[in-house]
């Protein structure tokens, strides 16, 4: 038997991000409509909190611009319920994703972008070499075959041309389990349930919100960017594998989240011009959203190399440390100006 929910549909856009637009689909299911910016702006998803690791004996940093959470934090700032689930076993899991579409409310499933795209398509292995991981991308579940076991999908950022498709369970069930870079999901699932109380805050308050969290982000993770920088940038001055290592890292974190190199910023500026009648700050934020598209454009053009030395990893990384300062110093300059 095919059960589908009603009503479903999403949009063709690849610069909306995978978890906005699989949640901007969810609630208009539930006859709740917002734009990519109000659910940008309500989750205060805008972020820069640092990471850290190892590969191979070798440490690195890096950041992430967005939150990871991005639903919990919309469904804790919007005040409706979100249903959570992980670590199920495959029956519980199959059962609980038939019962939610049974009673009309999509799936979102958050699998591995790379690994995903493989089920649909040997094509895209021609594409993408082979051990990339991306444990933070958003599908959703609408559909579902209860005798074949398989699942119709929504996955609107491959391609334009399609943008749905029958997948079995067992074949999407590869890409939803994935630990890569401090990410790590196992059948991780977000179902809308009640939406009667929701209740999000004015405009002017989530972009303060949004401003006071960010700006206490970067002071953290500046600090341990330079913390990181003093402790081993000397030491492995001469180490070619430290440099590579840091550099790519940089290079994702700048490049492989936000297909418009704007690293969310952009959505900044969108909230920003539509609460402050200031036209400097206004103009600041395009200019912050612009520098990091420029750096973001000048890391995606380089390639692994031999060539690069601690000060090529020193550059790249002051250059970061440099715009988020400035970013930040505008943050408060905007927190004083609206002074809630």
């Amino acid at each position: 038997m095919i059960i589908e929910v009603p009503n479903f549909s999403y949009i063709k856009n690849h610069k909306i991000d995978c978890y906005v637009n699989t949640l901007i689909s969810a609630l208009k299911v539930e006859n709740i409509t917002i734009n990519e910016h109000e659910a940008m702006a309500i989750s205060n998803g805008v972020a820069f909190k640092y990471i850290e690791g190892t590969k191979s004996d070798i440490p690195y940093m890096g950041f992430y611009p967005v939150i990871i959470d991005f639903f919990e934090q919309f469904a804790k700032r919007s005040n409706i319920k979100i249903k959570y689930y992980n670590y199920k076993d495959t029956k519980d899991d199959f059962d609980t994703i038939v019962d939610a579409i049974s009673r009309n409310h999509c799936v979102t499933a958050v699998t591995d972008r790379f690994e995903l795209s493989y089920a649909i398509s040997n094509h895209f292995r021609y594409i993408y070499p082979e051990g990339l991981h991306m444990p933070h991308h958003y599908i959703t579940i609408f559909g579902i075959d209860t005798e074949k076991k398989d699942f119709h999908i929504c996955e609107p950022m491959l391609t334009l041309k399609k943008t749905d498709y029958w997948l079995n369970y067992d074949v999407i069930d590869k890409s939803r389990i994935c630990d890569w870079e401090g990410l790590s999901i196992y059948r991780d699932i977000y179902i809308i349930e009640d939406v009667s109380t929701y209740d999000p805050k004015t405009i002017i308050e989530q972009l303060n919100s949004q401003l006071i969290g960010l700006s206490e982000q970067i002071i953290e993770c500046v600090s341990k960017m330079k913390e990181f920088m003093n402790l081993y940038f000397n030491f492995y001055r001469n180490n070619q594998a430290f440099i590579n290592e840091n550099i790519q890292k940089l290079i994702m974190c700048l490049t492989s989240l936000d297909l418009t190199k704007h690293l969310y910023r952009n959505y900044l500026c969108n909230t920003v011009e539509s609460c402050i009648d200031n036209n400097k700050i206004v103009n600041s934020y395009k200019n912050i959203s612009q520098e990091w598209y420029n750096i973001a454009s000048k890391a995606e053009k380089l390639v692994p190399s031999n060539d690069y030395t601690i000060d090529t990893l020193s550059e790249i990384s002051n250059k970061i440390i440099g715009i988020i300062n400035d970013e930040y110093n505008l943050h408060q300059q905007t927190l004083e100006y609206i002074s809630i």
